[in-house]
């Protein structure tokens, strides 16, 4: 029973660790942190390394991934 519950306290403590290292953005194609702005591979290097399921870095990283899918022109490269 103890270790039910020191393991769902450490689990607790990790997620919640997770979350806080992790800036909101409101905008994934405009990266804001703080008041900077900050390109996208930025704050994916910056922030989301390790931490493949926070929402935040799965928004930044899909705008990211269809920003490089584009050419200048606008024209999808695939």
């Amino acid at each position: 029973m103890k270790f039910i519950m020191i393991a769902t306290a450490l689990t607790f403590c990790i997620s919640a660790c997770e979350f806080d290292s992790v800036p909101h953005v409101a905008d994934p194609k405009n990266v804001v942190v703080d008041g900077e702005p900050m390109t996208q591979r930025a704050f994916v290097e910056k922030y989301c390394i390790g931490k493949p399921l926070n929402e935040t870095c799965i928004k930044v990283q899909s705008a990211l991934s269809a920003s490089n899918a584009k050419s200048k022109t606008g024209v999808p490269r695939f």
